[in-house]
């Protein structure tokens, strides 16, 4: 009777399982290629031990180098990863992959299970078009509203209408108001 309550105890006492933690910033990779031609990951061991990290790309090899592509690291240690493009004469458009990211257990006696994440990339190629900065933007309609009003200043300029003067711009009050110097001739 006592092994048939063991039995029935181990058999539905959920037994716990454990898996190797890994997290990766940022969670999706964009880059517009050839202005921008690396991109960096931060990987961080969640987990309470050791762990051996593998990272490369599901598709594009021969055109994305990822560096350091294996490492370890300790828990709660932090390690950034760079992913370098490397496309000879690229066309204009979208190529999308993922990076993959496994890691393992360091110690063979662990009986924590591997595990992986996969981060998308999508990389969009540029023809070589211009591109228009802010600062680009700011002094085009800087000097654009500065043009518009010297050309309206100029034009007002040229086109100086004839102002018609007032009946009290007409008449010179002081000329005519002014007290004649006669008594005084005689001493010029």
């Amino acid at each position: 009777m006592k092994f048939k309550i063991l039995l029935s105890i181990l058999f539905f006492l959920p037994l716990g399982a454990q898996a190797i933690g890994v997290s990766v910033s940022p969670a999706k990779l964009e880059i517009i290629y050839p202005s921008n031609d690396k991109a960096t990951l931060i990987i961080t061991n969640i987990s309470p031990e050791p762990i051996l990290v593998t990272v490369f790309p599901d598709d594009l090899e021969e055109f994305i180098k990822i560096s350091p592509a294996e490492f370890e690291l300790l828990p709660e240690e932090k390690t950034p990863v760079n992913i370098l493009l490397d496309f000879k004469q690229p066309k204009s458009g979208l190529k999308k992959t993922d990076i993959s990211i496994i890691s393992r257990a360091l110690e063979k006696q662990s009986f924590n299970a591997a595990s992986g994440i996969k981060i998308p990339l999508n990389i969009y190629f540029d023809s070589g078009r211009f591109k228009w900065s802010g600062l680009l933007v700011f002094i085009v309609v800087f000097f654009g509203i500065l043009l518009a009003f010297g050309l309206a200043k100029l034009a007002g300029w040229l086109i100086k209408p004839k102002k018609k003067k007032h009946f009290w711009q007409k008449i010179d009050f002081l000329r005519q108001h002014r007290r004649s110097k006669w008594p005084f001739s005689w001493l010029k």
